[in-house]
């Protein structure tokens, strides 16, 4: 499949855009950047389900007491490069948009550097710099096609798409690809997509392989969903009612 093909089946039918849509109003980005606390929250799950969904060996628990305390498990040393990197590049995430303009480009280029910082001989990736003729080359492409969408869903979507192929970047794809994702829902004022790696389907897996296979509608079905689970996580709830006894 080329990528380069934005076919209506590559995209979102209107009426999943309408309910993404109407999702969203349930949650909007005020949640998460009013509030110092919801930023850390969101965030720690952010972090830890994108790196369960690329192999990490650390619980919730662990997890927690890393990003908080900076204290290692007794799993993997990789497993907590992985997660500080992945939180520095969510820290990095949220400073964008600190009154300041940041292109999707400068920002997929920062975020994959973020997120292979440091890791082991094996994993690690050439970086993502202006300088580099290959990844200039796609991520110009990329910026072409992803202009041509008006929805910001469809430009979530095909940036997903697009940048979690392994083609793109040897390691760190998918991760930077959610990252990204991210960052295209907040540019155009919504609330970020989180994926859930205990939720009832893979999405990352599903993401990538329906690409690989041309199967569009589960691509876009593992996004509803995943977008779904998040805004039944962190909507606003209404007060619970206080009843004066009789």
């Amino acid at each position: 499949m080329c990528r380069s093909d934005l076919t209506p089946s590559m995209l979102f039918n209107v009426a999943e855009q309408q309910y993404l849509h109407r999702l969203s109003q349930r949650l909007p980005l005020s949640v998460l950047l009013s509030s110092a606390r919801n930023q850390e929250e969101i965030g720690m799950d952010f972090v830890y389900h994108s790196a369960r969904l690329s192999g990490s060996r650390y619980d919730w628990h662990d997890t927690l007491t890393l990003l908080k305390n900076g204290r290692t498990a007794a799993k993997p040393f990789a497993d907590a490069v992985m997660l500080l990197n992945l939180w520095r590049s969510y820290q990095y995430l949220l400073s964008c948009f600190d009154a300041k303009h940041t292109s999707i480009q400068d920002f997929i280029i920062n975020s994959h550097a973020l997120i292979t910082q440091d890791l082991p001989p094996h994993q690690q990736d050439k970086p993502v710099s202006h300088h580099s003729a290959y990844p200039a080359a796609e991520l110009n492409r990329l910026m072409t096609e992803e202009q041509k969408l008006h929805n910001p869903f469809d430009r979530a979507l095909y940036c997903y798409n697009y940048l979690a192929d392994g083609n793109r970047f040897p390691y760190g794809s998918k991760r930077t690809a959610r990252h990204t994702t991210a960052f295209v829902l907040m540019n155009a004022g919504l609330f970020p997509c989180v994926f859930w790696a205990d939720g009832n389907q893979d999405d990352a897996e599903s993401f990538g392989c329906d690409v690989e296979n041309n199967n569009s509608s589960n691509s876009r079905n593992a996004f509803i969903h995943a977008y779904k689970q998040t805004v039944a996580r962190y909507e606003p709830k209404p007060a619970p009612e206080c009843r004066r006894a009789a």
